[in-house]
């Protein structure tokens, strides 16, 4: 009916796009097309989203806030003992899943050895729990 009305004569671009199926009105791009806002905002949401998503693991994967904790380390020498510089540091179990958040402050102990890569260091609280950290987000401390 929309096609047929646009070709009437006397039936301008905007009657006929009052006519359009369905009795919907709404705005034309130049093209003749209707603007589908409804796209664009599901696209803005997903964009939000998949951003918020990114933060999220990239907080996970540097085991903290990277921004607020400057990367410290004393290159594998020091005296054993090291201090969480980080805000939010997770001790791991052998397959990277987090045990308990270390406070930042908080000394620990180098147990030996750390992962085949190289990336994490074995450490131990001083309440007993053993587990792997990235050794960036610790600064020595000795003495």
């Amino acid at each position: 009916m929309g096609g047929e009305a646009a070709s009437a004569p006397g039936v301008t671009a905007e009657t006929a796009g009052a006519l359009a199926p369905g009795g919907e009105t709404g705005h034309r791009h130049p093209t003749g097309l209707r603007v589908p806002w409804t796209a664009v905002a599901i696209g803005v949401g997903a964009s939000a989203i998949a951003l918020a998503l990114a933060l999220q693991l990239r907080t996970v994967v540097t085991g903290g806030d990277a921004a607020a904790s400057p990367s410290v380390s004393d290159g594998g020498a020091g005296c054993g003992r090291y201090e969480v510089a980080a805000r939010d540091l997770w001790l791991r179990d052998r397959y990277g899943e987090p045990l308990v958040q270390l406070p930042h402050g908080l000394v620990v102990t180098d147990a030996g050895g750390g992962d085949a890569a190289g990336r994490y260091r074995h450490v131990s609280t001083t309440d007993g729990r053993g587990g792997w950290v990235d050794p960036a987000y610790l600064k020595p401390r000795c003495g």
